[in-house]
């Protein structure tokens, strides 16, 4: 996570790191469930 912490803080402004890094993690983890309902 914090290689994703690290990029986003490169992209976009200090104060915008926090809620793209939040927005990024919810979106990988709803990818992850998806992925695992549909491989089961």
């Amino acid at each position: 996570m914090s290689i994703i912490t690290s990029f986003c803080a490169r992209l976009y402004s200090l104060r915008r790191r926090n809620r793209k890094t939040e927005c990024l993690i919810k979106c990988l983890e709803e990818n992850d469930e998806i992925s695992s309902k549909t491989s089961n």
